[in-house]
């Protein structure tokens, strides 16, 4: 049989094992294939229509020799779309990751499923070993990242906890500026601090107790540069492993000078007394220099291990993996409007040892700078030497410490710290929360962050935080949320309250002029046209957003 009638027979075979297929008569399909293939196994589309039908009869191995037997400039969108799904099952997500990405770039406008696939793996991938002890996972949805109950969850009962991937002290101005360890923001509050002018006028024996059962504060420095503060030698040697190598302010002017705007507040003073404001951020510089620090230093730590002189793209990668945790979106140039600083990182960077250079071109300043901008969180130390302080008070025994109690009743200052956290800020927003965010004991046992249910959550539904003040009213609440965050809010709240009483809550419908529509008399926070109107929304959610009754809200909303 010549080459021409081979082909001619293979091609007769091939659309057998197609009809087959969509007749959902795979082993038949799977016998015309093979047929298909030995008379031209140089057609690649044979490969493929069999390793489809493997993957469908679950024969992981076979489909791969097919999917991999084709060419990488012969696999078509399928061909790579197939093989993700192959080591998705055998759970090889970077393998799965790999061939999504692939099969992405290869798809058409609209076809969105192996992106979404590869989102979906990466998410899991990334996200899993942080909620492995929790009741809650991160699923990559509709609208991106969100994390979900894994089981219900009851009102008060914790959720989840954080620890912060990079952290960094709050812009604040202050009287009293307790000091806190900036590597784990452990409080270092001092009695002086604390008690203020009432030390000094405490009578002597009281002034000797505090003295005598406050814990002792003895904060330690960098032993180069001396301007970090850390609780222990512990988190000094810790931080300097980590990432403060790199950004030691005895290591270059350029970096002392990053130091001065920080402890400046993002202002800098030059040697002719003139002052500018090189760092317009609500938040401090640092953060992007130990996420950048981190990085330099895993790629150096890589390159060791692989005797390596210099680093390559798959090192980069692997250093920045962590993260790529943290979305970063905005439209303003903000390299364009600091690019003093960014001059200013460049130069920082250019030589960070070990023939190690990390390259700050505009687009990583302005990725780093609004993945800071979208996720950092307030936070500061879950107990304090004034906590410590009280717990003693019952243990001494001593007629002081009751005469004391005057003393110790006003508000613990705080030493404020920011933080980027990579479970914390997969929190989607809502202004009908479901959770709450408050100052805890991570997972390494160090100051973090506890997400804590508002209510009862149950098994399967998405956990909300707020990003905003929730008391403002619907517009205000609204137009924040687009002016920071980009997008106009949909929540139940936002859904079933109303801007004012010149138009109805639930059909959008105008009152004419000189006329308003009445309202939920107990939240005031929607607006009816008519009592259909008004039943109709209290049916489809603005009872859950309304603490009134039923029965109260239809006999104080009146309709004219």
């Amino acid at each position: 049989m010549g080459n021409a009638s081979r082909g001619e027979e293979a091609g007769k075979h091939f659309e057998l094992a197609l009809r087959y297929k969509a007749g959902g008569n795979t082993d038949a399909c799977l016998e015309q294939c093979n047929r298909a293939i030995l008379l031209d196994p140089a057609m690649f589309v044979f490969k493929q229509l069999r390793g489809s039908v493997y993957v469908e009869k679950g024969d992981h191995q076979k489909a791969l020799a097919d999917l991999c037997a084709i060419p990488k400039q012969a696999r078509t969108k399928d061909v790579w779309k197939y093989g993700g799904q192959i080591f998705e099952k055998l759970n090889l997500p970077v393998m799965a990751e790999f061939w999504f990405r692939k099969a992405t770039k290869l798809s058409e406008p609209g076809d969105d499923e192996a992106a979404f696939a590869f989102q979906r793996i990466r998410v899991h991938r990334l996200y899993d070993p942080l909620t492995a002890d929790f009741p809650v996972e991160v699923d990559f949805r509709q609208f991106g990242r969100a994390i979900f109950a894994t089981e219900d969850i009851h009102k008060s009962e914790l959720c989840f906890s954080d620890n912060a991937a990079v952290v960094s002290e709050i812009f604040v101005k202050r009287e009293v500026k307790v000091k806190g360890c900036h590597h784990c923001v452990m409080s270092m509050l001092t009695a002086e601090q604390y008690f203020g002018k009432d030390l000094e006028e405490m009578e002597e024996g009281l002034k000797t107790f505090v003295n005598d059962h406050w814990p002792r504060v003895d904060p330690v420095t960098c032993k180069r540069c001396h301007r970090e503060i850390y609780c222990s030698d512990a988190c000094r040697d810790e931080a300097w492993e980590m990432y403060h190598q790199v950004i030691c302010p005895s290591l270059s002017p350029e970096r002392s000078k990053l130091y001065d705007i920080a402890d400046k507040q993002g202002y800098f003073q030059d040697s002719d007394g003139d002052w500018s404001e090189p760092w317009d951020g609500h938040y401090s510089s640092l953060v992007l220099v130990q996420i950048w620090a981190a990085i330099v230093v895993q790629v150096k730590k890589l390159m060791k291990e692989k005797q390596l002189s210099s680093p390559t793209t798959e090192i980069w990668a692997v250093a920045k993996a962590p993260f790529r945790r943290f979305i970063a979106y905005g439209s303003l140039d903000a390299a364009k409007r600091m690019s003093s600083m960014v001059d200013l990182f460049k130069k920082m960077f250019a030589d960070c040892g070990d023939g190690v250079s990390y390259d700050i071109t505009n687009a990583e300043f302005n990725g780093r700078y609004y993945q800071a901008t979208c996720n950092l969180q307030s936070f500061g130390s879950y107990v304090t030497p004034y906590h410590q302080f009280l717990d003693r008070l019952p243990e001494t025994e001593d007629i002081r410490a009751f005469r004391l109690l005057k003393y110790v009743s006003k508000r613990c200052p705080d030493a404020p710290f920011a933080g980027l956290f990579p479970l914390q800020c997969c929190l989607n927003h809502s202004c009908d929360n479901n959770v709450e965010v408050s100052d805890g004991r991570g997972p390494n046992g160090r100051p973090g962050v506890r997400v804590t249910a508002k209510r009862d959550i149950k098994k399967g539904e998405e956990l909300f935080t707020t990003y905003i003040d929730t008391t403002m009213p619907r517009r205000l609440r609204r137009a924040w949320l687009y002016k920071s965050f980009n997008f106009w809010c949909q929540c139940q709240r936002c859904q079933f309250e109303g801007d004012d009483s010149s138009s109805c809550t639930n059909c959008g419908a105008k009152a004419d002029e000189g006329r308003r529509f009445p309202g939920c008399g107990k939240c005031h926070k929607a607006w009816y046209c008519s009592v259909a109107c008004q039943k109709k929304a209290w049916k489809l959610s603005h009872k859950a957003i309304c603490t009134q009754p039923h029965s109260e809200i239809l006999n104080e909303v009146g309709v004219n």
